[in-house]
């Protein structure tokens, strides 16, 4: 079967283009894959990532399989199939994934000085918000070109973005506190309002059902919206805090916000209507980044020390995991799946990496 897969592939690199590799102990290996393909599950002990191909094969030739003519394909017994493609079909392959590894330059957005933000919109659709000139930019093929989808107004800095689904996205901008909405998955924007007198909306959350939450500065409050980000009202202004740096959906209606200046974390739980002081994380100034890591667990990281805090209930309350070298911000955090995080630091410019 390896000899006659291996021909195969040759067979398809003219068809298809772009496909090639080798078997190694019974998996395909793919160094390169452009026609479409499904994730049927991930393997973070091995550091693989299994696919199986949308692609069926026909006697004598390929062709793109829709789901009856898959149904009828997988229903073929072996003897009726060119031998060694079945394996292709039914089976599924590993194609090697770097998880962030190493980093190469992907593109310098125009002339801007700073990339504060970034979603992902799926189907290789993302956004990059800039500074100094408050633009958006997209790319369609997964962050490796970028091209300018459009300036916010006069604004300077796109601080936040978040994707809602369909189509939706949002982003907060300085110095005038507004939230620009796309309906288009980021092509085009439009102002969807100016939040009270605020001129940061420096957070921004998803927490489905067409409700979301900006947490702003200098007064350092909750706007909700309920409908997809469209209108606005506010929800609470926390304790005395004047800023709120960083937003959270942990799900079942709960959402943290981290803020400044008493670095205290505040938890909702009826989805951002009504906040509680939770903790403040040790004598830090500033909650900068939060993320939700599943199963009741959340982390939050911390500036003037940089540290990052852990949380096991929902982010009732918080211990010390680590200080992370002798950072002082940890501006940044990611849940990868699988216990895998990371955490984006300064002054130095750092990635830390946790695993189970």
């Amino acid at each position: 079967m390896k000899a006659t897969l291996g021909a195969g592939l040759s067979n398809l690199q003219g068809k298809f283009g772009n496909l090639c590799g080798k078997v190694i102990n019974g998996r395909q290996q793919i160094s390169r894959l452009s026609i479409p393909y499904a994730i049927s599950k991930e393997d973070p002990t091995t550091d693989q990532l299994f696919i199986k191909y949308q692609y069926a094969l026909t006697v004598g030739d390929w062709r793109y399989a829709s789901p009856a003519q898959q149904a009828a394909w997988e229903a073929l017994g072996a003897e009726e199939k060119i031998s060694g493609f079945d394996w292709l079909v039914r089976q599924q392959c590993a194609m090697p994934r770097n998880r962030g590894l190493t980093w190469t330059l992907a593109q310098r957005l125009g002339t801007e000085m700073y990339v504060l933000s970034l979603a992902n919109l799926g189907g290789g659709i993302c956004m990059a918000g800039t500074v100094p000139t408050g633009q958006v930019y997209r790319s369609t093929d997964n962050g490796l070109t970028w091209t300018l989808a459009q300036r916010l107004g006069t604004e300077s800095h796109v601080l936040s973005l978040a994707n809602l689904g369909g189509g939706i996205c949002m982003a907060g901008t300085v110095p005038t506190g507004q939230v620009y909405r796309s309906t288009d998955n980021g092509l085009t924007w439009t102002l969807a309002q100016r939040l009270g007198t605020e001129t940061h909306v420096h957070s921004l959350a998803n927490l489905g059902g067409g409700i979301c939450l900006a947490g702003t500065v200098p007064t350092g409050k909750v706007y909700r919206s309920t409908d997809n980000g469209l209108t606005w009202t506010l929800a609470q202004r926390l304790g005395t805090e004047t800023s709120v740096l960083s937003l959270a959906n942990l799900g079942g209606a709960i959402c943290l916000a981290g803020t400044n200046p008493g670095g205290q974390v505040y938890r909702s739980t009826d989805n951002g209507l009504t906040w509680t002081l939770a903790q403040r994380l040790g004598t830090e100034t500033d909650v900068l980044s939060l993320a939700n890591l599943g199963g009741g667990i959340c982390l939050a990281g911390t500036y003037p020390t940089g540290r990052v805090y852990r949380s096991t209930d929902n982010g009732l309350t918080w211990t010390l995991a680590q200080r992370l070298g002798t950072e002082t911000d940890v501006r940044s955090l990611a849940n990868l799946g699988g216990g895998i995080c990371l955490a984006g630091t300064y002054p130095t410019g750092q990635v830390y990496r946790s695993t189970p």
